[in-house]
């Protein structure tokens, strides 16, 4: 197995070391992060939220067509 080269490192004027311990917070931080879970109930939620608007502005939709039909019969046979 060969050693990660560190050439980009040494041309940003950083050490090997540096760049490792740079490197293991970054990892610390995203792991953190990745085993936090206190956002997913928000997230659930807006799911939830956004799925139920979708089904309830559909059903508008489809109740409202028919709603309109049923009026313009009644107009219809009003004026007739």
């Amino acid at each position: 197995m060969t050693e990660p080269s560190w050439n980009w490192a040494k041309r940003c004027g950083l050490s090997p070391g540096a760049t490792y311990g740079y490197t293991m917070k970054i990892l610390t931080t995203l792991n953190k992060y990745w085993h936090d879970k206190s956002g997913a109930t928000a997230v659930e939620y807006a799911l939830v939220i956004s799925t139920l608007s979708i089904v309830v502005v559909s059903a508008i939709a489809v109740v409202g067509g028919h709603t309109g039909n049923t009026w313009n019969d009644v107009s219809n046979a009003v004026t007739d």
